[in-house]
């Protein structure tokens, strides 16, 4: 359904360009309106194609970098996860059984995974803090019996330690959004190259109709398309939690 919406309003914003084109010709309010030298609107077009072109470029790919920053951190720290579960392997079956230190950390890990997936916003969740501190607690209680355990446990409290610095990375880019002052200038450009189509009187079917369609559509899709990069965990273009999903799954397995 939402995608249906974003398919259908530019469209529909491009429909209604046309029709607020053709009440303007039957009402003869755009007769006369400005002349326009064909030399200096050639030029005018000329120059505005050449910078909407540029700055469109740029705030996509300002968006998809920024994007792509979330899903490597979100990646980056799902990974860490299984790496400090896959540590574990190195204590005793006893060390693992419920109400041992490393089934604690592993269920505190499980939580700290719940809360992110449960929030999906750029906020910082507190309970994480508290989660991350008792890890590290919990990690003192690991017993040592032999040298793979002391430099697992090293490892482990190395990668917990990470998660602070994981964390903040994922949050960053979280709220690393497109400007809305980029997305108000691509908007106001756009208004002005399509405005001057407006201005010619064309009472039939004429070139001007399928003109400020297409660029009424077109630029309408791209709105939504940055609107939808600015919400990474509820738009249209969603970022990937499945990471995070694959690390859950693997320490159940262990529980």
């Amino acid at each position: 359904m939402k995608i249906l919406r974003r398919l259908l309003a530019p469209l529909f914003i491009g429909f209604g360009s046309v029709a607020l084109y053709v009440y303007l010709n039957l009402a003869n309010l755009n007769s006369s309106v400005v002349g326009v030298s064909e030399f200096y609107a050639e030029q005018f077009f000329s120059v505005m194609a050449t910078l909407y072109a540029i700055i469109t470029a740029l705030i996509l790919v300002k968006g998809i970098e920024s994007f792509d920053a979330l899903s490597s951190a979100i990646s980056h720290e799902a990974m860490k996860i299984r790496s400090i579960n896959a540590y574990f392997s190195y204590y005793s079956d006893t060390a693992q059984q419920p109400g041992g230190s490393i089934h604690r950390i592993r269920q505190l890990l499980l939580q700290y995974i719940d809360n992110v997936l449960n929030q999906k916003s750029a906020a910082k969740s507190a309970d994480n803090d508290s989660i991350i501190d008792a890890c590290i607690h919990d990690c003192s209680l690991i017993s040592v019996d032999d040298e793979n355990d002391r430099i697992a446990l090293t490892e482990i409290m190395k990668g917990i330690d990470e998660f602070r610095t994981l964390r903040a990375n994922r949050i960053n880019c979280a709220r690393n959004k497109v400007p809305g002052y980029l997305i108000g200038m691509l908007v106001l450009m756009t208004v002005s190259i399509i405005i001057p189509f407006f201005l010619e009187q064309q009472t039939a079917v004429h070139f001007n109709h399928y003109i400020i369609f297409t660029l009424s559509t077109f630029a309408s899709f791209i709105y939504f398309l940055l609107q939808d990069i600015n919400k990474p965990y509820d738009g249209l273009w969603t970022i990937d939690l499945s990471p995070f999903h694959e690390a859950a799954d693997e320490i159940k397995k262990r529980l």
